[in-house]
């Protein structure tokens, strides 16, 4: 075989493998493969409250939803009774210790212009209840007509799940 044709084989085989490593770590299936299974399970429903800082008591509840959890990613969705037709995305990370979760409106919100934007950030107690603060850009608790970035105490206790 030609000499220039083994040196295209080779170097198109060494591109093709470098790109399959280069995009693997971004697969689902190289993460499953790869992540820790030894993390406390998030999935399933917990009730979600919060209040003024710093450290409340809770005067408003929600419930969140942990749907997906693969490694430290979790994923999922809060829902309130207090606003039956809203639900919010909910994106973060479990260490084992720490939770921490963003979350905004869900692409199926049908008020295109609804801004509801925020963060969580807990630290798991022996109990297996988590305490922490969240920060959002919504409504003003005190005064409704007011939108600002509020920060508040918050907590999370399990419902249902694992």
């Amino acid at each position: 075989m030609d000499p220039a044709i083994i040196a295209a084989l080779i170097g198109l085989s060494g591109t093709i493998l470098g790109t399959l490593i280069a995009l693997a770590p971004n697969t689902q299936w190289f993460q499953r493969l790869t992540s820790r299974t030894d993390h406390h399970s998030m999935l399933g429903s917990w009730l979600s409250a919060w209040g003024p800082m710093p450290d409340g008591p809770p005067r408003h509840e929600e419930i969140l939803v942990i749907s997906y959890q693969r490694g430290r990613k979790i994923k999922g969705y809060i829902t309130r009774a207090e606003e039956p037709g809203r639900r919010w995305e909910v994106e973060g990370r479990f260490d084992g210790y720490f939770l921490q979760l963003m979350f905004f409106p869900s692409p199926d919100e049908k008020n295109v212009d609804y801004l509801s934007h925020g963060c969580y950030f807990f630290e798991r107690k022996a109990n297996g209840k988590f305490i922490g603060y969240s920060t959002a850009y919504d409504e003003d608790d005190d005064n409704p007509s007011t939108e600002k970035v509020n920060t508040c105490y918050h907590e999370l206790t399990r419902k249902t799940g694992s």
